[in-house]
């Protein structure tokens, strides 16, 4: 019998990365739901992905707040769990620590 998985996918993309470089994402989240970010990552590199909330509401990311991340090694898939603990903007973050590659992110929620 297969497994069911509860979550939802709500959002997905894939690109190109090298060391030095990043992509940013913006997601409307809803305080209490729980959430799960995976980052598929090249076997050879190390991709981190990062996740911040501004709770002040304004637009500047210099005063939001890392809500989680994944760092795993190389070759390691990342992914994080979190509630969100108010609604509005989520932003991620993901960035090679080290090489280069194709990722894809997905984003979930469970209902």
């Amino acid at each position: 019998m297969p497994v069911l998985d509860p979550y939802i996918t709500i959002g997905h993309a894939a690109d190109y990365l090298w060391t030095g470089s990043y992509d940013w994402y913006t997601i409307n989240l809803s305080t209490g739901v729980c959430y799960c970010v995976t980052l598929s990552v090249p076997w050879s590199s190390n991709f981190n992905v990062k996740i911040y909330h501004n709770f002040n509401g304004d637009r500047y990311l210099a005063n939001s707040k890392l809500v989680a991340s994944g760092t795993n090694g190389i070759g390691q898939d990342e992914s994080v769990c979190f509630i969100a603990s108010r609604s509005g903007k989520y932003y991620i973050k993901v960035y090679p620590y080290s090489g280069r590659g194709n990722y894809t992110l997905r984003i979930k929620r469970r209902d």
